[in-house]
């Protein structure tokens, strides 16, 4: 018997031995109120660990620990940047018939909610079906992996896909590197047929599956194509999700084919562009959450001496739903991310200044605003939910503003009516977006007519945005 089929028995011992009955519950009780007073903390960690974990975590990491100790698996350690929410992975055997393997790690929720999916049947067939049969796709055949084992918690094993990891070249040509000398045409073409592809299967389907973002895609040199490794993300990511989406997708391979062009061509403007990108990058990889760390250029778009890199939000579609003239006006934008808007409104106005609690985006922001010649631009750090409004105006310098921007930005203020009363006295004129939830977007609303006589819905969505379209913009005015 092999030992994986020795860890099924195990598994079915051990789901009798954790059946709690019900004339132990006096004594669960009891241990509770033992609880409460401060006693038996450590061994209800041991049991919570035990009880409210699914039994996988313990069998594969078991399983894991014995194939590896024997020399039968390698473990792979992945590089930054790189993302793994569900399964332990190995290597299998020697090259060229090296195989990967997977199993289910059950440590994060979502391990957790598919090894609970695939408990029901169906959802277990389907899984099954799905990891084998999309390599009869005629669209994405050439572009996933060949499963030969599904296993019933969600782990499989696949064809071992040698080449290079677009994420990992991504930061390699941010930093001087990139794919050797004589790689880089195929792999422009290898992307540039995957888009095809992606794009007839979209127009066949009506929807698209799998997780399309770089840290799954692997170049392969042998076979001339970028390979998805990632089979569980064909049954688990559709058009729902931004992985599957189709536009996010293509702005994202785009900006790569960008990036590559940008480190092989000898235009001067290159290096200088490359510079900013990198900073945006960096901005992307930070501590503080960031809307925009699914794309390659962030969350606002940017135009940089005249080359157009796609984020998640399009500044240009969002200022043509407002009603104002901005020509000649002083703008100031709070919590201005990487200056989207302002880079967007550079030309037309007459100054604009832009705050942000994240200095890593103001640095961003700046380099954006040099390398397109945008004297009129200003960019500080400022904490919104901290430091004194009298400081904000400092920054000013005494310019009368005509207008001020808070846009998508309350949901993460603890004094977010405070700043939109500062921001009436700073301006008549407010552009205001709303998020969050549907009730937290009213509530956000109902802080606007405190404050302005005329608050002005423009719209009641953000088509702008590749993955979030949820919010309503309001133009209000004293």
């Amino acid at each position: 018997m092999s030992l994986y089929g020795k860890m099924l028995i195990m598994n079915k011992v051990m789901r009798k031995l954790w059946v709690v009955p019900r004339a132990l519950r006096s004594v669960e009780s009891w241990f509770r109120r033992q609880n409460e007073r401060g006693k038996y903390l450590r061994i209800r960690a041991v049991l919570c660990l035990c009880l409210y974990h699914p039994r996988e975590r313990f069998i594969n990491y078991i399983i894991v620990q014995l194939n590896t100790a024997l020399g039968r698996w390698q473990r792979i350690k992945l590089p930054p940047g790189m993302l793994n929410g569900r399964f332990h992975i190995c290597f299998q055997g020697p090259l060229p018939d090296r195989k990967v393997v997977k199993l289910s790690h059950g440590r994060s929720g979502y391990s957790c909610s598919l090894i609970k999916v695939l408990k029901q049947p169906e959802a277990l067939m389907t899984y099954q079906s799905t990891l084998k049969n999309v390599k009869l796709d005629p669209w994405l055949q050439n572009h996933c992996v060949t499963v030969t084992r599904v296993r019933r918690d969600g782990g499989y094993d696949s064809e071992y896909i040698e080449g290079f990891n677009l994420t990992q070249l991504r930061d390699e040509l941010f930093n001087s590197g990139g794919p050797p000398k004589g790689l880089h045409a195929g792999l422009i073409k290898a992307c540039e047929e995957l888009l095809e592809d992606l794009s007839h299967y979209y127009g066949q389907h009506g929807e698209l599956i799998g997780d399309w973002f770089l840290h799954n895609l692997i170049f392969s040199p042998e076979k001339g194509s970028i390979i998805n490794v990632d089979a569980e993300g064909f049954f688990t990511c559709n058009q729902g999700r931004p992985e599957a989406h189709l536009p996010c997708v293509r702005a994202n391979l785009s900006n790569f084919i960008d990036l590559i062009k940008l480190r092989h061509n000898p235009d001067p403007d290159g290096s200088k562009i490359l510079e900013v990108l990198k900073a945006v990058d960096e901005v992307r990889h930070g501590r503080e959450k960031y809307s925009g760390h699914l794309l390659m250029v962030g969350y606002h778009s940017l135009e940089l001496r005249g080359k157009k890199f796609r984020g998640q939000r399009e500044c240009s579609e969002r200022l043509a739903q407002v009603p104002f003239d901005f020509n000649n006006k002083v703008v100031l934008d709070l919590g201005c991310n990487v200056g989207g808007m302002l880079h967007c409104l550079a030309k037309r106005i007459r100054k604009g200044y832009g705050a942000d609690v994240n200095p890593n985006c103001i640095n961003a922001a700046r380099l954006v605003s040099r390398l397109n010649r945008a004297a009129n631009l200003e960019f500080f750090p400022f904490d919104l939910d901290k430091q004194a409004f009298s400081t904000l105006r400092g920054f000013l310098s005494h310019e009368t503003v005509d207008i001020v921007f808070l846009l998508s930005m309350c949901l993460w203020l603890r004094r977010g009516p405070r700043v939109v009363q500062e921001a009436s006295q700073m301006a008549d004129t407010l552009l205001f977006e709303s998020n969050g939830s549907s009730q937290q977007q009213d509530e956000q609303a109902a802080w606007l007519g405190k404050y302005y006589r005329r608050v002005n819905l423009l719209s009641d969505s953000s088509p702008d945005d590749l993955l979030l379209s949820e919010r309503k913009l309001f133009l209000c005015t004293q």
